[in-house]
């Protein structure tokens, strides 16, 4: 059985960091995803899709991640369901992601250039160089 998922999208949101009583982290944010085809109105449809991250994943995304940022997100399906307190019956269908790739480039704040996600800061020529 198969069970893989690749989305790319925005998050709606700055992700939601916690953690287990076990002291595992978790992050969560919602992926706003564009579709490929358009309505009959010319225009493109939105889904939006509930990401859960866990251990290094959720420490990464909830440090280097804000809301706008473009992700690639990798992982599996998975549902959920509870007993709510009004006695109803609920669920939920989240993306586990297992990668997470970071395609939004950051200003780093002490030297106000652009990086990469290896954290690599561009330079124009050797007088850039720190040493």
């Amino acid at each position: 059985m198969l069970n893989k998922v690749i989305v790319q999208g925005r998050l709606c949101k700055d992700p939601e960091a916690k953690q287990t009583t076990g002291g595992v982290s978790v992050s969560r944010f919602e992926l706003a995803v564009e579709r490929d085809r358009k309505d009959k109105d010319g225009k493109k449809k939105t889904d939006f899709f509930p990401v859960v991250c866990y251990y290094g994943t959720a420490d990464l995304v909830n440090k280097y991640c804000s809301k706008g940022d473009m992700v690639n997100v990798s992982g599996l399906l998975q549902t959920r369901r509870w007993d709510g307190n009004d006695g109803k019956k609920n669920s939920i269908t989240e993306i586990i992601a297992k990668e997470v790739y970071f395609l939004t480039k950051k200003k780093d704040g002490n030297q106000n250039q652009e990086t990469d996600n290896s954290g690599f800061i561009p330079v124009d020529d050797d007088t850039d160089l720190p040493f």
